[in-house]
């Protein structure tokens, strides 16, 4: 191929939850948002060859679109995360002797999001702090919570509400003596794993991984899962078709906003002399299913484009 072309290609990541109801609560009236992939004009798979001037091919294979769909039927107490998954390829062939460098990016761009926290704690009210922001109320050691009529600051500590519908923001409300305090934790996630061709047993290969807290970033200097501890969670290496594959990025994308793009992978390089080397990746979304109920991402649809680009200039 003589004429270089667009060194990007996409897929599909779709995550719609329709009606969730882990409790007492159920939400009905669904809608679907789907995001077409962007392929080329013979309507193929996700693949995009290019070439430059000394005709070294740089072949970019995003892989198959993703899809996560949840409904009463597969997503509830118990029921385990909803997940789908691909695998990409980067591939690199030099058409002369000498080494040849490539460097790429990955990244998410987000179309559509609507998704938001469900975590948190249903309170007693206690005393309110009226005349401030919610700046202000949290750096003064008091708690901004959510009630029946919008939010406000709380002074002392107030009591836990128990019972059916106190795991869940909706079902918290109802009670206009209670209030709604957020907490972040990560419910829509995208996990990239890169295969290491120097680990062949599925031994050696599970024992990788990456430690991430609760907004599924990663946590520096834990390098074991037995060191995963408290609110972390152990993200285990992939073995599958012969191939380890190791988390290199991940990504909290639930309050993620339209038209942004999540950065997975900087500057990724890819090198090569007198044949070809191709880069093995695997990605992975997962909506994650929590003990309480996430009845407020009932109805809720998220859409957005894995691109692997090229890096030029």
């Amino acid at each position: 191929m003589n004429e270089e072309r667009e060194d990007s290609r996409r897929n599909v990541v779709l995550l719609t939850v329709i009606a969730i109801a882990t409790m007492l609560i159920v939400l009905v009236g669904a809608t679907f948002a789907y995001l077409a992939s962007q392929v080329n004009s013979e309507g193929q798979s996700n693949i995009q060859a290019a070439t430059n001037a000394g005709n070294d091919m740089f072949l970019i294979n995003a892989g198959s679109d993703m899809e996560v769909y949840a409904d009463l039927d597969n997503f509830y107490s118990g029921s385990g995360n909803q997940v789908d998954n691909t695998e990409a390829t980067i591939t690199l062939q030099s058409a002369t002797g000498v080494q040849v460098t490539y460097t790429y990016n990955a990244y998410v761009t987000v179309a559509s999001n609507n998704f938001e926290y469900t975590s948190g704690t249903c309170y007693r009210k206690s005393t309110e702090v009226t005349g401030v922001t919610q700046n202000e109320c949290t750096s003064n050691s008091n708690i901004w919570a959510k009630t029946n009529d919008g939010g406000a600051c709380f002074s002392g500590t107030p009591d836990v509400v128990d019972g059916a519908f106190s795991n869940n923001e909706v079902g918290c409300l109802t009670d206009n003596r209670n209030m709604w305090v957020s907490e972040d934790a990560a419910e829509l996630v995208i996990d990239l794993y890169k295969a290491d061709e120097t680990i062949s047993a599925q031994a050696t290969c599970e024992t990788n991984g990456i430690c991430v807290n609760k907004l599924h970033a990663i946590v520096a200097g834990i390098t074991t899962q037995s060191g995963c501890t408290g609110d972390n969670t152990w993200v285990p290496a992939k073995f599958q078709d012969s191939f380890c594959y190791i988390p290199v990025a991940t990504a909290d994308l639930t309050t993620a906003a339209a038209s942004s793009n999540v950065s997975l992978l900087t500057n990724q390089t890819i090198s090569v002399n007198n044949s070809s080397k191709t880069d093995y990746y695997f990605a992975e979304i997962t909506l994650i299913n929590y003990n309480h109920n996430q009845i407020v991402n009932g109805n809720k649809n998220f859409g957005a484009s894995l691109t692997f680009e090229r890096v030029t200039g």
